[in-house]
């Protein structure tokens, strides 16, 4: 309505003796997004109605009202309806039409043209108590500090004018399991194509292989570059020399160089173990060494820590990052109970400093890994 009011505002302003001149329907309604036809049926309406009082406002309304088929469904009484039907009997089309005694079709319709109901994902959220939800606001209020030159950026800055920490020696880490394929999945194809086959025993013998992921904040920082001269080769944990007294080979050492773009990652460590195949069969011989999944444990979870993460951290993490104290967040499984004098230790040996802290209880959202690193990679 109000629309056409402005169009015959327009019209008006641009009228020489209640005549329009050629062309303007045309420009009008390019301008408002409709017909010349339209424009000229507001244009004539207007002027009928100031011909029969010519002191009231004109009337520009369309005619066109409560036509077409009358609705057989009172659209508020569904949705009133649907409200009552218990979650359970309506995860389905099948299910909440039956309930509100009406046909799929007309469900649907619903959904999809008047956009009545929505359908929605329901997820499973971890429990929060109060204490809990203290934890997590405490966690958070940890993390803001004064203005410094790392964190200058008006996107974390705070209503008081403080600033959060920018965490750039901050490591994430985690374990997840992955399956080597879904159960079910969603493809499109071609209507003359074949589907793929994906086969197994059972569904419930799909492998899975169980990664603890170490992540960091990337940033650019000073390239390291390997002993030998090849800039760009990122050396693995398994590939620094250190002998028994503590001395780093030139595999692995860190030179300054130019600027680069540190993309954050540690290491990605599959929780396996190797061992030699008991039988023959038509995939592999007797004795071919395999890596076989195993769970993560109090014995593992250190094995990891001493003997991969920090070497990793030591070849991996920035120059600059180095001469720094270097904090690794984790959840407090039980199995995440490591000495702090074995980890003290082997940080003397690799001459880095790094302190482990665990993140509050029932919060993987707080970690990286679990907020997006992981999903990402089993959406893959």
């Amino acid at each position: 309505m109000e629309q056409r009011k402005s169009i015959f505002l327009v019209l008006q302003f641009v009228a020489k003796n209640d005549r329009i001149p050629h062309g303007q329907y045309t420009e009008v309604g390019r301008k408002f997004g409709v017909g010349a036809g339209t424009v000229s049926n507001i244009w004539k309406r207007g002027l009928a109605s100031l011909a029969i009082d010519p002191t009231a406002a004109p009337d520009v309304s369309s005619r066109k009202k409560l036509c077409g088929r009358k609705p057989v469904y009172d659209r508020d009484s569904l949705v009133a309806s649907i409200k009552l039907v218990p979650i359970k009997k309506r995860k389905c089309v099948r299910d909440a039409a039956e309930a509100l005694g009406i046909s799929r079709q007309t469900f649907l319709r619903m959904v999809h043209k008047y956009h009545i109901f929505r359908p929605i994902t329901l997820a499973v959220h971890p429990t929060l108590t109060e204490a809990h939800r203290t934890r997590r606001v405490d966690f958070v209020r940890s993390k803001i500090e004064g203005a410094s030159p790392l964190s200058i950026c008006k996107n974390t800055q705070t209503p008081t004018g403080e600033y959060f920490s920018p965490q750039f020696n901050v490591i994430h880490i985690d374990e997840k399991w992955f399956n080597m394929m879904p159960v079910k999945d969603c493809v499109y194809l071609a209507f003359d194509e074949e589907p793929p086959q994906t086969k197994t025993t059972h569904k419930s013998h799909i492998p899975k292989v169980m990664f603890l992921v170490a992540i960091g904040r990337p940033r650019r920082g000073r390239r390291q570059v390997s002993g030998n001269g090849n800039d760009g080769m990122r050396t693995h944990s398994y590939d620094l020399a250190i002998d028994d007294e503590g001395k780093e080979s030139k595999v692995g050492c860190f030179r300054e160089s130019a600027s680069w773009y540190w993309d954050g990652k540690f290491g990605i460590f599959p929780v396996v173990e190797y061992l030699p195949a008991k039988r023959a069969s038509k995939n592999r011989a007797k004795g071919k060494i395999e890596p076989h999944p195993i769970s993560m444990t109090a014995v593992v979870y250190e094995d990891f820590i001493l003997n991969k993460l920090l070497p990793a951290i030591a070849v991996s993490c920035p120059y600059d990052m180095r001469s720094e104290k270097i904090y690794v967040q984790h959840d407090n499984a039980p199995p995440h109970k490591i000495a702090v004098d074995k980890i003290r230790q082997q940080c003397a040996i690799l001459k880095i400093e790094v302190e482990f802290f665990f993140q509050p209880a029932q919060s993987p959202d707080l970690n990286v890994c679990d907020l997006s690193f992981f999903p990402s990679i089993q959406s893959l």
